[in-house]
């Protein structure tokens, strides 16, 4: 059994994550796959993370500039009309972002990576859509029979289930950075090849610095920018051992806010 096969169905390195949803993740790459994807051809390693890293600036970025508008709004009518508009925008970004990621196709053990991330896309988009739908009953103006404090009550709810989702993407991008490994272990049988040259290492670096700045150096970010945080790392320190990658030290001391003891 290998390296990636032990972690992912061993049930005491689970525990690592503490948590609810990156079991599911983990335990369905080791699927066998779906037909649709029998006859796909390969995505290569690189041009997958190249991908996955644009799509984590692009939300980024529209999530900074939602969060802009709607704290510009000066009435509450504006404010929702404001989170209206920027829902709909990271609505139609997630399915472009969908619509690249169905043509990518990765091999065993990671052949269910993509269509895991493509259903974590979905459910955001569905989310994105009642904030829409709630955003509209208010701007509407009051009609009876509607209970505006229930409708309310669920906007810190959508707003949780966006972050949970954010946390498994967040996960998932360890994943990300370990098929772009060479599965075949070393003489120590540990994962410890990086399946790039050095000037894909430099790009991705480059492209990572250009597109997300300052933000790389700051704690506590969000989820998005904390991925690209931790690809940046791993490649900008030539990290190549894959438990490493993997390990919650490791992430701990990277600075993410995602760490925990249990």
């Amino acid at each position: 059994m290998s390296l990636i096969e032990r972690y992912i169905v061993g049930q005491d390195e689970m525990k690592i994550w503490g948590w609810r949803r990156m079991g599911t993740v983990l335990f369905s790459v080791m699927a066998i796959g779906t037909t649709r994807y029998a006859c796909a051809e390969q995505t290569s390693p690189y041009a997958f993370a190249t991908e996955y890293v644009r799509e984590l600036y692009e939300t980024e970025k529209a999530r900074a500039s939602a969060e802009q508008e709607i704290r510009e709004s000066t009435s509450p009518d504006e404010q929702d009309s404001s989170i209206i508009h920027a829902s709909t925008l990271i609505k139609l970004e997630l399915a472009s972002q969908i619509g690249m990621l169905k043509d990518m196709h990765l091999n065993s053990p990671f052949d269910t990576l993509l269509p895991n991330i493509i259903e974590l896309y979905q459910e955001k988009i569905e989310l994105h859509q009642k904030m829409i739908d709630t955003a509209k009953v208010f701007l509407a103006g009051p009609k009876p029979n509607v209970n505006y404090g229930d409708l309310a009550a669920k906007v810190p709810e959508i707003r949780a289930s966006l972050d949970d989702i954010d946390h498994t993407l967040f996960k998932v991008t360890q994943m990300v950075l370990l098929q772009m490994m060479d599965q075949r272990p070393d003489f120590k049988n540990h994962l410890s090849h990086l399946l790039v040259t050095k000037a894909e290492r430099s790009k991705l670096i480059n492209d990572i610095e250009i597109e997300f700045g300052e933000k790389l150096d700051r704690k506590g970010q969000n989820y998005g920018v904390s991925s690209a945080q931790l690809i940046h790392k791993t490649f900008f320190k030539k990290i190549t051992n894959a438990w490493t990658i993997l390990g919650s030290d490791y992430l701990c001391q990277s600075g993410q806010p995602t760490c925990s003891e249990d």
